[in-house]
């Protein structure tokens, strides 16, 4: 009977430990971009899924996309309950603090998240603030900025070439409201979870074509 009950507490930790995956292989984490700056995990979890305990290393900007009931439980932990808002976000210095979690979607509809890993430690000279009507800054650590974007209908921002990337997010306020983003070469259409990478040296224009406000998360790279 001894040996029974090692074998089987060996088991379980066995399960327990084979159960959790560095965050890149979680299966609701979708790698969508990978540089030398960032890799961008896109998350969709949808009503009532739990994805497995994952595991995070790597100083992270999350940034919430939907408006959704959430859960969450670290490893050995309680679980707790919170809500998403769209729009908002939290610097995760996992670097120095690790954790492994699980999470989990306790409500009715899919729930978008993205987890932004920064790889660059940053450098002591970051670039001067943007400026502009619509443009406040939400986050500033060493190694990335981040500035909240709202437009007016009809509104216009260019955000100039300088030495660092930019990765620009789109949230909605109002649904799915369509806004356009043009460079000197090209034109489309973003709605709410779109993202667009601008590296060192390059200009970009933001605009909003349509009839309600329009919002985006640009984060800078030091």
């Amino acid at each position: 009977m001894k040996h029974a009950a090692v074998f089987i507490i060996t088991l379980l930790i066995f399960c327990r430990l084979s159960a959790q995956v560095p965050v890149v292989q979680e299966p609701r984490h979708h790698l969508v971009l990978s540089n030398d700056y960032v890799r961008l995990l896109d998350v969709w979890i949808k009503p009532g899924d739990t994805t497995l305990y994952h595991h995070h290393a790597t100083a992270s900007v999350v940034v919430f996309i939907t408006r959704t009931i959430t859960g969450s439980q670290p490893l050995g932990g309680n679980p707790s309950s919170g809500q998403a808002i769209p729009g908002n976000t939290f610097f995760a210095a996992y670097d120095e603090k690790p954790i492994t979690h699980r999470v989990w979607n306790q409500d009715t509809s899919v729930y978008h998240v993205m987890d932004i890993e920064v790889l660059q430690k940053g450098s002591t000279h970051p670039p001067a603030p943007l400026r502009g009507q619509g443009i406040k800054i939400t986050l500033e650590e060493n190694m990335v900025r981040e500035y909240r974007i709202q437009l007016d209908p009809g509104a216009r921002l260019q955000i100039p070439a300088g030495t660092t990337p930019h990765l620009l997010i789109a949230i909605s306020r109002t649904g799915d409201k369509a806004t356009a983003v043009s460079s000197s070469s090209s034109q489309d259409a973003m709605t709410a979870g779109d993202y667009r990478w601008y590296p060192a040296g390059k200009s970009f224009l933001l605009g909003n074509d349509g009839t309600a406000g329009s919002d985006f998360v640009l984060l800078e790279f030091n």
